[in-house]
């Protein structure tokens, strides 16, 4: 899903930090022709995924036009390969000593997982640094409140209208079933995808597809009837933990199955 929404999302994200960074500029010119500036890109997720790497390639290219003397940090939370709340805590404490002598003129987030780290320590790590986000999905009422620091743009995936084309171009269907993991994200999207298939609930019959090893969930699809749609959605971890590559988990599970 990420990839599908990619060229509209960056070409929009690249035009807030190069106007963020030229309005700070403007305002503060003379402050900066004696000072090193800095920026931090921070993802949610590791380098070599193919969604992490456009955002950087476009953020660096971004970047060196607006003014080549920025020094841009990147880190990677890596929360796809390492989850929990030790992990989140290790990472504050790294930031602490990393940055403890780095003032940062700008912060740039990629997907929730960042998003809300940033939220949580932003006073202590980085305050009143302001701060550009892309890539959510899970955006709750009220967690920009009172966070004037922070803008940026959200990632919408349109489940329904995906959905009615699914069911209208196989009229057969009568079961959905839905790959996802069980990772924030894809907690996030089964939210999502559960109120958007309430609407189908008299066409389609929808099963969520979780808690499985991709072994076990290859074999499943590989039995599915021939009246069923496979949605897939954000499935990055098995059940065992074992991280697969956007790529490489549609061919192994998926490809095997209904169409």
């Amino acid at each position: 899903m990420k990839n599908h929404v990619f060229g509209a999302t960056l070409w929009f994200f690249t035009i807030v930090i190069a106007f963020s960074l030229f309005h700070s500029s403007k305002s503060q010119a003379d402050q900066y022709q004696t000072k090193q500036r800095h920026v931090l890109l921070l993802h949610s997720y590791h380098k070599g995924m193919t969604w992490v790497d456009d955002i950087t390639n476009s953020v660096t290219a971004t970047l060196s036009k607006t003014d080549p003397g920025i020094e841009l940090h990147v880190e990677y939370m890596d929360t796809k390969r390492v989850l929990g709340e030790e992990q989140l805590r290790n990472l504050y404490t790294e930031y602490r000593f990393k940055f403890k002598k780095v003032k940062f003129d700008a912060i740039i987030i990629a997907d929730d997982g960042a998003l809300r780290f940033v939220l949580k320590y932003y006073d202590d790590l980085f305050p009143g640094v302001p701060v550009v986000f892309c890539g959510i999905n899970n955006l709750e009422p009220g967690m920009l409140d009172n966070r004037p620091e922070f803008t940026g743009i959200l990632e919408n995936v349109d489940v329904a209208d995906t959905l009615k084309i699914a069911l209208a171009l196989h009229p057969g269907a009568r079961r959905v079933y839905v790959i996802n993991d069980l990772s924030a994200s894809g907690k996030g999207l089964h939210n999502e995808i559960a109120k958007a298939a309430s609407a189908f609930a008299t066409r389609a019959e929808f099963v969520f597809l979780e808690d499985y090893t991709v072994d076990e969930l290859a074999a499943i699809i590989s039995k599915l009837p021939s009246n069923s749609i496979i949605l897939r959605s954000a499935f990055w971890v098995d059940k065992s933990g074992r991280f697969l590559p956007n790529e490489k988990i549609s061919y192994t599970a998926v490809g095997s199955g209904a169409s």
